[in-house]
């Protein structure tokens, strides 16, 4: 019997499928294995108290005051959340990623919108977001203030949208 052919993505290459992997070699991450379902009552609940309570959850909605060596903006990660504005409100939230997958809980503060995803990727350790997972962010929330994000390739289509 001849091994299967490896699936190619224009973007990426060939892609050897193999055996089974285990998530939990990078120490920490990986190491939780919930769903989706798991991840939203999760993140209600922390939104609301009743995981880390008071001053402590405050905290993580505190920004530090001072600003990206790089960028010069204001810092945008808190203890444990990071946040972003999207579509003229705050969103709170956490991102991860290993080989194979992406996976973030996004939420306003008040949890009047909330968001939690799971996609499959192949570059989810890469330097930009993760294009399933940004066109997510933005139907959920709203666009980036200020930001022109990259146009999306529709299936068949170019990232201009045109065949």
């Amino acid at each position: 019997m001849n091994p299967p052919a490896p699936l190619r993505f224009p973007d990426v290459g060939p892609y050897e499928t193999g055996g089974a992997t285990d998530a939990t070699d990078a120490w920490a991450a990986g190491d939780l294995i919930s769903s989706t379902a798991d991840l939203e009552r999760f993140t209600r609940a922390l939104f609301r108290g009743r995981i880390v309570r008071g001053p402590l959850l405050e905290e993580m909605f505190t920004l530090p005051e001072v600003t990206d060596v790089k960028t010069g903006k204001r810092a945008a990660c808190s203890v444990g959340l990071s946040m972003k504005v999207l579509g003229g409100r705050e969103v709170w939230g956490r991102t991860g990623g290993r080989w194979g997958y992406n996976a973030a809980v996004a939420s306003t503060r008040d949890g009047s919108r909330t968001l939690v995803y799971s996609v499959n990727s192949t570059d989810a350790k890469g330097q930009d977001m993760n294009r399933t997972a940004e066109s997510l962010m933005v139907a959920a929330f709203g666009k980036p203030q200020g930001v022109g994000l990259r146009p999306v390739a529709s299936p068949g289509r170019g990232p201009s949208g045109t065949r």
